[in-house]
């Protein structure tokens, strides 16, 4: 008796595996081993993009490089890659991966990250290329508008840059990198307080923006505004993480150094 109900109760685990090997082949398009067990691809993907937030880019660039070995969202995974090898100034690999991602995906953040890379190179026709196809994918995707006001920076045409700059912050006065865009315009075209009025209201939307920081008491020290530069550079300090902000850090830090004697022989009015 026992023996026939362990035979009933294998034929219907069998019969249960049967049904779930016919389904998980029939939706394999849409399933996968990683899935089924939690370890999906979007949450994987927005694990990956945390650690590039977080600027730790050699975490990412392993994380990334784990989901291209196992074959998971592959085009994502080359772009996250890329993205952690900028960070990490491996511009070569950074442009492998993004080329990678394109050649399975055409996407207009990817062309944009693209860009960027080409004009690190000063590849200029190829940076336009890519910024002018990631526009014609999206018109409004905010990474190729940027990139693209860099590049026309880079290039001295000011004017084009100047009428997609007041265009973007037209259309996203929220968003604190317009006004960084136009700050980086305003001291191309030759040092200018505007600048700092520019780098200020983009603090306002992103005050711990280490980068803006830097420019703007940058600017103040290059102005003789030098109680203003010391509260930007000792907040970039307090700020800054050792591991992933050395070169600001060490730039703030040398500043400041500049300042020992003059502020005791010169105290505020």
């Amino acid at each position: 008796m026992k023996k026939n109900n362990l035979l009933r109760i294998l034929v219907i685990l069998l019969v249960v595996l049967g049904v779930f090997l016919v389904f998980f082949y029939m939706n394999s398009d849409k399933m996968s081993i990683q899935n089924l067990f939690g370890r999906d691809p979007e949450s994987l993907i927005l694990k990956g993009q945390n650690l590039l937030n977080q600027r730790k880019y050699e975490e990412a660039a392993i994380h990334f490089d784990s989901m291209i070995r196992k074959d998971i969202s592959t085009s994502q995974a080359y772009f996250g890659r890329g993205n952690a090898f900028l960070g990490l100034r491996r511009f070569d690999e950074a442009l492998r991966d993004f080329t990678n991602s394109l050649n399975i995906e055409r996407k207009s953040e990817v062309l944009a990250s693209r860009c960027n890379t080409f004009r690190i190179y000063t590849k200029y026709d190829e940076a336009l290329r890519d910024c002018l196809d990631a526009l014609s994918l999206d018109p409004e995707n905010i990474d190729a508008l940027l990139s693209t006001i860099f590049l026309y920076i880079d290039q001295q045409k000011y004017s084009e840059a100047h009428e997609l700059i007041d265009n973007f912050i037209q259309d996203n006065p929220e968003i604190s990198s317009g006004y960084y865009a136009l700050a980086q315009l305003q001291m191309a075209e030759g040092p200018s307080i505007a600048a700092i009025e520019s780098l200020t209201k983009a603090l306002g939307l992103d005050p711990d923006n280490l980068q803006f920081l830097w420019d703007r008491g940058f600017l103040y020290y290059s102005n003789g505004k030098i109680p203003e530069s010391k509260a930007d550079m000792e907040k970039i300090i307090k700020l800054g993480n050792p591991e992933t902000d050395g070169e600001i850090l060490l730039n703030a830090g040398t500043i400041l150094n500049s300042f020992s004697g003059y502020l005791e022989e010169t105290p505020n009015p």
